[in-house]
């Protein structure tokens, strides 16, 4: 177990107390999935599916703000609920993570990957908390899908030829899975 993050039963009560809020007006929730982690319990065992869960999550923590709350969601999926927030915020804390991500792949035997998906509750596109989770949960997965699709189609390029600057641009790519709407 993960020391420090909120149990899921402690998540649905904080998602069902802000449901019960008159608003959920500059709520935005951030959905983490990480990816690989059947191939690394497989190849090298539960143990060191357990440090590479606990590696991404201890860099989960480093984006952290006064208003997050941060929750272990499922076996490899985390949720960050950001109270009093901006689109731009929720975006600078997705960069900050690929950055952290980035150089710790640089030496790392296992390097990580995650899939995120993320929006947020503004005045043009209102949502109660858990169409907000559905949402983000959504976007999530076809960040999914598009990096598999991405690692599929680039199979010949080795880690070692990922760039921080390739990553920023394909990260502008795909910019519109993320940034559906105007706040």
């Amino acid at each position: 177990m993960l020391q420090g993050f909120i149990i899921k039963k402690a998540l649905e009560k904080q998602l069902q107390q802000i449901q019960d809020e008159d608003d959920t007006l500059d709520t935005g929730i951030m959905m983490f999935d990480l990816n690989n982690l059947k191939i690394i319990n497989d190849t090298y065992g539960h143990e060191e599916g357990d440090v590479f869960i606990q590696t991404f999550a201890s860099f989960l923590t480093r984006i952290l703000t006064e208003n997050s709350y941060l929750a272990r969601f499922g076996g490899d999926e985390f949720l960050i609920i950001q109270r009093n927030t901006t689109w731009s915020q929720l975006e600078q804390m997705n960069i900050q993570l690929q950055t952290l991500i980035d150089e710790h792949n640089q030496t790392a035997d296992h390097p990580l990957s995650y899939a995120v998906g993320y929006d947020i509750s503004c005045k043009n596109h209102y949502y109660l908390i858990m169409d907000l989770l559905k949402i983000a949960d959504e976007k999530m997965y076809q960040d999914k899908k598009y990096k598999k699709q991405q690692l599929d189609s680039e199979t010949a390029i080795s880690d070692q030829e990922w760039s921080g600057t390739e990553h920023f641009f394909r990260f502008s790519e795909r910019k519109n899975i993320y940034h559906t709407h105007k706040c």
